[in-house]
């Protein structure tokens, strides 16, 4: 076991969560907490897959008002449709993401309302611009329930493993600055995530998995099937402050089903 006392004064192991790509989910089972339709939207988290080659969520809305998942081509991608369910967001990686041995982190960020959109792997931009839609309309994010590492069928499951999973629906984030970059790629993103924008993000989960389903974000917590396991440190783990394990921040523990 990782302890903290094995860890140099100040410093915060950023942990991840193995999905198994069979029995493992997180639902949120009602919509999120303050949650609002938008034009804008942030993106962050460090993966390490087990398998490549599949069509895995990471994340979705019931009613595909919003997803992020590796596509069948082994991009990650991420989806957003507008109330009548027409595709307004649609930004991929440019590179095939088939590496099991090492951690990557994505980040993305998107302004509708000036029909910008930002994406980066490893703090390098690798945005397919040619498979790229954008357009000036408003995301329905808002949608009855939420999950991460599967459909609601349940299918396509996750297969990998994940750490610090930060989504905004609120907020951009100039992802073409560097020093914006930083705040998500190699920094502490704050005991409940305000450290990159000054506020509270949404959804921010992190590991190891006995906190996976507790919802730093303020949009409430997830509930948890199957067993997690721990994955283990991420790339650039070791950052400058450690968390605060405070449950109080959105409620109650998460319930394991």
């Amino acid at each position: 076991m990782f302890l903290a006392s094995n860890l140099f004064s100040g410093s915060y192991p950023r942990l991840g969560v193995l999905f198994d790509g069979a029995n493992d989910w997180a639902t949120r089972g009602a919509d999120l907490t303050s949650n609002a339709d938008g034009k804008k939207g942030i993106v962050s988290f460090w993966f390490k897959r087990t398998n490549a080659g599949g069509n895995d969520v990471i994340y979705i809305t019931n009613g595909i008002g919003f997803s992020i998942g590796f596509s069948v081509d082994d991009d990650v991608l991420i989806q957003a449709t507008n109330a009548a369910l027409s595709t307004i967001l649609l930004i991929r990686t440019n590179t095939q993401i088939t590496d099991t041995i090492s951690w990557h982190h994505f980040m993305a960020s998107w302004d509708l309302g000036t029909t910008t959109a930002h994406l980066y792997v490893d703090n390098s931009e690798d945005l397919d611009s040619g498979a790229a839609t954008i357009t000036d309309d408003t995301i329905d994010y808002t949608r009855t329930n939420h999950r991460i590492g599967a459909t609601f069928v349940p299918g396509n499951h996750l297969d990998s493993c994940i750490a610090d999973l930060y989504l905004n629906f609120a907020e951009y984030l100039d992802l073409s600055v560097a020093g914006n970059r930083t705040l998500l790629y190699g920094n502490y993103l704050g005991d409940n995530g305000a450290a990159v924008t000054g506020s509270r993000p949404i959804i921010l989960m992190r590991g190891p998995k006995a906190l996976f389903g507790i919802n730093f974000g303020y949009g409430g917590n997830f509930s948890i099937t199957g067993a997690l396991e721990d994955c283990g440190l991420s790339s650039n783990s070791f950052l400058l402050k450690p968390p605060t394990a405070n449950l109080s921040l959105t409620g109650s523990a998460p319930t394991i089903v």
